[in-house]
């Protein structure tokens, strides 16, 4: 009897845990959802481009490439290039060489100054 009330008491705790830590995760996505949301105020762009550029502004160093896209949103490479150039033709993300075949993005030229005109509205 001693060992199914144990047994009882550890996977009644390991739910609870386990709903806790899913509660904290829905929240996380929620708040990184919200916060993507900014973005589509610009005007043109879709969810993925939001994040995108929710990603350099929480880390304006980033250099990402097509395939860490590619893996964060699960898409095809040619959707992930499609994206960066409409956020490139707008200057709000830039491309470099990493080496003669693979290109990487960073935070583009105009990103800041755009940024800038979404938190004055806002305000």
């Amino acid at each position: 009897m001693l060992d199914i009330g144990y047994f009882v008491n550890y996977n009644l705790d390991v739910l609870s845990k386990s709903f806790k830590q899913f509660q904290d995760y829905i929240k996380r996505k929620q708040a990184e959802k919200n916060a993507a949301n900014m973005f589509l105020s610009l005007g043109g762009i879709n969810e993925r481009q939001a994040q995108i550029l929710q990603m350099y502004d929480e880390n304006p160093t980033l250099i990402l490439t097509v395939k860490d896209f590619q893996g964060k949103f699960m898409i095809t490479p040619t959707t992930a290039k499609n994206d960066l150039v409409l956020l490139m033709n707008r200057g709000l993300v830039h491309e470099i060489a990493l080496n003669k075949v693979k290109k990487g993005y960073t935070k583009g030229d105009s990103f800041d100054e755009e940024i800038g005109k979404i938190l004055k509205k806002q305000n």
